[in-house]
C-alpha cells in the first residue's frame, strides 16, 4: 500500500509557478526586493498557499541555474540592491540609473552592473563590520562547510578568467581548505566578497521566507540530482564523482534513445559513486538536503527516476547512444537520508519513460510525482497518466512546467480535435480551460506557471531542452498582477475546494 503523502502535501491547495528571475523589478531581473513582497501578496489574495521557484542558484553556462558552480550558494543576481540601501550597506545614489528590458532578463548586461553595485555594499561593509558582527559569525558558523570551498573555488576560477577547474595548473587543481591561509591580499579580497555576497542573499532570503510562512504561503523549490563538472562540488569532492586523473568525467549522465531523439540526450554532468557514498551513509546528499530545506519548505526532487536506475555514458562520448542502464542507490538512500532528517517533503520529478520499478519506490516513499496535462495530448487522453480525470490525490498537476512550452502557444501549435474532445466544447481561452482542468483535478496540489495565468504565448516560454541558449530570460510584469486578476483565480479555488483562510 502507498505510504500517506507529507502532512504539506496532504491539503487541498495551488500555486503558482515562477522564478525568482522572472520576477519584476527595477534592475534588469528578479531579485529578493520589493517585487518578490508583492507577488507573495499576490499569492495570497488569490487563494494560493505555494510559490515554486527553480533552483536559487549562481547561475552557469548558458545562464542555466541546472549548470550552476555551486550546489549550495545562491544566486548574487537574486540579491535586493534595495534592501541593501535599507541596511545602510548602500546609498540610494549608488543604486543603477540604467534602464533595463521590462520583460528579458540580459544577463551581460546585469551582470557587470549589479557585480559592482555589491562591491560597493562590500566595501561600506568592511568599514562598518561591527553593525553585523552577530548576523556575520551566525552566518559563517553555519555555513563554513559549503561556503568556504565555494569562495576559494570562485576566487581560482575568477584569477583564471573563468576557465573551468580541470584546466587550472598547480596547486589551485586539487582542492585544499589550508590553502585560505596563503592566499594573496588580492585573493583574500574576492574571497571574503563571495563569503559577503552569500550573506547577503541568505540573510534577504530568510526574511523573504519569514514573510512567506507568517502569511502562509509556502515555497517548493527545485533540488536537481545532478551537479556541474565546473563547480565547487565535484572541485571539492573529486572522490565522490567518476572522474579521471586529470579531472575530466570518466562517466556522464544522460538518458537514452527515444522517440524524440535517435541519439538520446547527453547531459554530461559526472555521475556519482554511489558505493563511494554509501559508505558515508550519504552524508554529502544528506547535508545538501538538508540546506536545500532550511530554505524551502519542501523540494522538487528534479530527474527521480535517476534513483532507481541511470543511465551511464562513456565520458569520451560524443552521444548518449552507447549508454548503460546501471542500479540506483533506491530506497537505501531514502532511507538514510531520512533517518537524519525527518520524512522528507519531496515532489518527485517522475517524468519521461518511467518504469513501474520508479513508480513502486515513489509510492513506497509517499512522495506526490508530477502529472502534466499539456502530456495528456500526445495519445489517447482516456487512457493517458496526465489526463486530469486519472491524476491521483498524492500528485502536484500542472499545465506546463518550465520546461515546456507556454499552454497558449502549446495550443497553437497543436492538432486541437483532441483537445475540443476531451474539454467537450471549443474553449475560449485555452489557458483557463487547462487551468480549471488541474484545479478541478484529485491532486492535493496544483501548480500553474505564471505565464499561463497570464495567457501569454510561445515568446514567453521559459526554456527549450536541448537550446544552448537565449534560456531562462524571461520576465513578468508586476503591473498584470492586478487585483481582479487576484479575485478571478480566488473564486476558482473556492469552486474547486482549494481556497483556504489560512
Amino acid at each position: 500500500m502507498p505510504a500517506k503523502p507529507h502532512k504539506v502535501f496532504s491539503r487541498r491547495e495551488s500555486g503558482i509557478l515562477l522564478p525568482v528571475s522572472a520576477l519584476g523589478g527595477r534592475f534588469g531581473c528578479g531579485d529578493l526586493g520589493p517585487a518578490a513582497y508583492r507577488f507573495i501578496d499576490f499569492l495570497v489574495d488569490s487563494g494560493m498557499h505555494w510559490w515554486q521557484v527553480l533552483p536559487n542558484v549562481p547561475l552557469g553556462y548558458g545562464n542555466s541555474p541546472y549548470q550552476a558552480p555551486s550546489a549550495f550558494a545562491g544566486n548574487p543576481l537574486y540579491v535586493s540592491l534595495e534592501q541593501l540601501v535599507e541596511v545602510g550597506l548602500l546609498k540610494k545614489g549608488d543604486l543603477p540609473r540604467t534602464r533595463f528590458s521590462a520583460s528579458t532578463v540580459q544577463y551581460s548586461k546585469i551582470t557587470p552592473i549589479r557585480t559592482r553595485a555589491l562591491k560597493k555594499a562590500f566595501a561600506i561593509f568592511k568599514q562598518q563590520k561591527s553593525r553585523f558582527k552577530h548576523s556575520w559569525a551566525i552566518f559563517l558558523k553555519n555555513h563554513s562547510s559549503w561556503l568556504d570551498p565555494f569562495a576559494l573555488f570562485m576566487t581560482y576560477k575568477e584569477q583564471r578568467d573563468n576557465k573551468s577547474w580541470i584546466h587550472w595548473k598547480g596547486a589551485a587543481k586539487t582542492f585544499s581548505l589550508q590553502a585560505i591561509h596563503h592566499l594573496s591580499a588580492a585573493e583574500v579580497e574576492l574571497f571574503e566578497f563571495h563569503r559577503f555576497v552569500q550573506w547577503c542573499y541568505w540573510m534577504q532570503w530568510q526574511e523573504l521566507k519569514g514573510y512567506a510562512t507568517k502569511k502562509h504561503v509556502r515555497i517548493l523549490g527545485d533540488l536537481p540530482i545532478y551537479v556541474a563538472l565546473d563547480s565547487a562540488d565535484v572541485w571539492a569532492n573529486p572522490k565522490l564523482f567518476y572522474l579521471q586523473t586529470n579531472g575530466k568525467p570518466s562517466a556522464v549522465a544522460g538518458v537514452p534513445p527515444d522517440d524524440f531523439s535517435a541519439t538520446g540526450q547527453l547531459w554530461g554532468n559526472p555521475l556519482y559513486r554511489w558505493g563511494v557514498l554509501k559508505k558515508t551513509d550519504y552524508a554529502w546528499w544528506v547535508h545538501r538536503i538538508d540546506h536545500s530545506l532550511k530554505q524551502f519548505d519542501a523540494v522538487r526532487l528534479d530527474h527521480f527516476i535517476g534513483f532507481q536506475r541511470y543511465w551511464k555514458v562513456p565520458g569520451r562520448a560524443k552521444t548518449a547512444k552507447n549508454g548503460k542502464y546501471l542500479k540506483g542507490p533506491g530506497l537505501d538512500f531514502f532511507k538514510k537520508v531520512s533517518q537524519t532528517l525527518g520524512r522528507l517533503p519531496v515532489v518527485a520529478e517522475d517524468l519521461g519513460r518511467v518504469t513501474p520499478e520508479v513508480h513502486a519506490l515513489r509510492d513506497q516513499l509517499g512522495y506526490p510525482g508530477m502529472r502534466v496535462v499539456q502530456f495528456a495530448f500526445g495519445a489517447d487522453p482516456e487512457e493517458s497518466l496526465h489526463a486530469p480525470h486519472n491524476i491521483p490525490e498524492n500528485a502536484v498537476a500542472y499545465t506546463g512546467t518550465h520546461d515546456n512550452n507556454t499552454t497558449v502557444g502549446w495550443y497553437r501549435s497543436m492538432t486541437k480535435q483532441k483537445i475540443w474532445k476531451y474539454l467537450g466544447e471549443k474553449p475560449k481561452d485555452i489557458h483557463w480551460a487547462l487551468i480549471q482542468e488541474v484545479l478541478a483535478s484529485s491532486a492535493n496540489t496544483a501548480i500553474i506557471p505564471m505565464q499561463d495565468i497570464l495567457g501569454l504565448g510561445a515568446s514567453a516560454r521559459f526554456n527549450y531542452p536541448g537550446k544552448p541558449s537565449g534560456n531562462w530570460r524571461w520576465r513578468s510584469n508586476p503591473r498584470q498582477l492586478t487585483a481582479a486578476l487576484a479575485n478571478q483565480i480566488q473564486q476558482l479555488n473556492k469552486k474547486y475546494g482549494r481556497y483556504h483562510d489560512c
